[in-house]
């Protein structure tokens, strides 16, 4: 964590986060009570104007994100951290540049691929969103109290959540195949893709792994610092979101099964190693470099491409039924837990299960009989 010099940092430190409601916040001699203080402050402002989002006019919600930018922007040179206020997608963003004195975002951009890392109050809120990883420009995107956790390397979840994401692209990019970073789906009409209120109009399979691991993160956090009040909240939606997106991707595929039946009717186009079939109801996108190579060729690929998304469907159905039953459970303890011992156990639990979806859905059979083999010999 950063070192702070409490005894030689004085400054005035003003804010107009709340307009005419709440007037000028100032802050002074730095320390972790007061950070604090300015985080829970911007968060309820954030939170408020997300909730409120199509009550506010264009110009009102673009001048209260500038508020929380330049805010932020302040925070972090008086933790003489580099970041800058820059233009995103036509909006005010700020830009959180890499430093001696924080360790993670170094780690972020050097070995998971990010070229960027943005808090972008606007389109946050415009998404209704915590956070969002670009594809396109290799960037992640996170909500002002994720900002403020990063600055103290505090391993914010949104943050890693986001991260996940770019992890996933670099795995594809390195052509690593595994149960998690192939499917994308999206409903073109007005037909949800399923009947759970989370990712019903446009789905990655990423977040059946991502969500879990927002668990063991919220938990760990909550652990580790007994911030109740800022953790355990987040950690039962965490929860909640893990079991339900295996609901929804059960669901989904039960679904879908119809589309599969009567693929070789559907709109097939290549992009790169990724193939983008669709009708009028539903769009994939399925990462498939080996049949991609079958298209280089010109050879027959239809039948293949079929043959390995319901294979793809089958193995990623299994995941999801072999796991939501111990995920409610989980839920169900967060939800009534109140000892320390409790917690713990929630934390073991949160991470067997993390360490379990690892392994069902990222490692090979040869290599969880490699993994196996080394636990045998470390206990022998």
């Amino acid at each position: 964590m950063l070192q702070f010099q409490f005894a030689s940092i004085f400054f005035l430190f003003s804010l107009s986060l709340f307009g005419g409601v709440c007037g000028q916040e100032y802050l002074e001699d730095l320390n972790l009570e007061k950070i604090q203080l300015f985080q829970d402050k911007i968060d309820t402002r954030f939170i408020e104007l997300r909730t409120n989002f199509k009550k506010y006019n264009e110009s009102e919600i673009h001048k209260h994100s500038l508020e929380i930018v330049m805010a932020l922007d302040k925070f972090y040179k008086l933790l003489g951290l580099e970041s800058k206020i820059v233009q995103l997608n036509s909006r005010e963003a700020l830009e959180i540049f890499p430093s001696s004195s924080n360790k993670l975002v170094n780690k972020l951009k050097e070995k998971f691929e990010v070229k960027s890392i943005y808090v972008s109050v606007y389109e946050m809120l415009e998404m209704y969103s915590n956070g969002a990883y670009s594809v396109a420009q290799s960037s992640l995107t996170i909500n002002p109290s994720a900002a403020v956790d990063l600055a103290l390397e505090l391993k914010p979840r949104t943050l890693f959540h986001e991260y996940r994401h770019a992890y996933f692209n670099s795995l594809r990019n390195q052509g690593v195949l595994n149960s998690y970073n192939r499917l994308d789906v999206r409903a073109v009409t007005g037909v949800p893709l399923h009947s759970e209120n989370i990712y019903s109009r446009s789905y990655s399979s990423e977040e059946v792994y991502t969500l879990a691991s927002d668990v063991y993160w919220e938990a760990r956090n909550l652990l580790k610092t007994g911030n109740k009040k800022k953790y355990y909240s987040s950690l039962k939606n965490s929860a909640n979101f893990a079991r339900k997106i295996m609901s929804a991707t059960a669901e989904m595929i039960d679904l879908q099964k119809s589309f599969i039946k009567d693929f070789e009717n559907k709109n097939v186009i290549r992009s790169f190693n990724t193939f983008i079939i669709s009708d009028k109801d539903f769009a994939i996108d399925f990462y498939a470099p080996e049949v991609a190579k079958l298209h280089d060729g010109k050879r027959p690929y239809i039948k293949q491409l079929k043959n390995e998304l319901q294979s793809y469907y089958t193995k990623l159905e299994s995941i999801c039924a072999r796991n939501i039953e111990d995920y409610a459970k989980l839920e169900r303890s967060i939800g009534s837990y109140e000892t320390q011992a409790d917690l713990e156990k929630i934390f073991q639990e949160s991470s067997r299960l993390k360490r379990k979806l690892y392994l069902d859905g990222m490692t090979s059979i040869k290599e969880k009989a490699s993994l196996l083999q080394r636990a045998l010999n470390f206990f022998n």
